[in-house]
């Protein structure tokens, strides 16, 4: 194994499973400035009465931007729920061959681990969707 390079390449592997989460945060950005454009776009008439009525970009741009929010937390939400549901099935249905390979035969709720997943979400769903949402409302002469 160690003359055909195979361990060679281990550290290739990971480095590559270690990006993975950054590509993640990159297609959800793309994501998040999709959704704020078809929510713009799709609410134009309601956005025009809105400044008609006194509003002003800013706060249109801080709607859009908390819409992106709630997306976030909904999917923190259900992705939580969901991965702990899975994690809980996936125990309790590999309980006698995780013995057998070291592994805990328990399921165990990272809190610290979710707790910062869920806070990076969070802060990157605003930090795409706060500039984009705002340069939509800025740059429309509609709206």
């Amino acid at each position: 194994e160690v003359s055909d390079g195979t361990l060679a390449h281990g550290s290739d592997l990971i480095g590559s499973m270690a990006r993975v989460p950054f590509i993640f945060i990159a297609v959800v950005s793309l994501g998040f400035i999709a959704m704020i454009a078809a929510s713009a776009d799709a609410r134009k008439k309601e956005f025009a009465a809105l400044r008609a009525v006194g509003a002003t970009r800013r706060q249109i741009a801080g709607v859009l931007a908390g819409e992106a929010l709630s997306v976030a937390l909904k999917g923190i939400l259900y992705g939580t729920a969901a991965g702990s549901a899975a994690g809980w099935l996936f125990t309790f249905a590999t309980r006698s061959a995780m013995s057998n390979w070291g592994i805990p035969p328990s399921f165990a709720f990272p809190f610290a681990t979710i707790a910062a997943g869920a806070g990076v979400c969070v802060l990157s769903s605003l930090a795409v969707a706060v500039p984009a949402a705002a340069c939509m409302v800025f740059r429309r002469r509609e709206i």
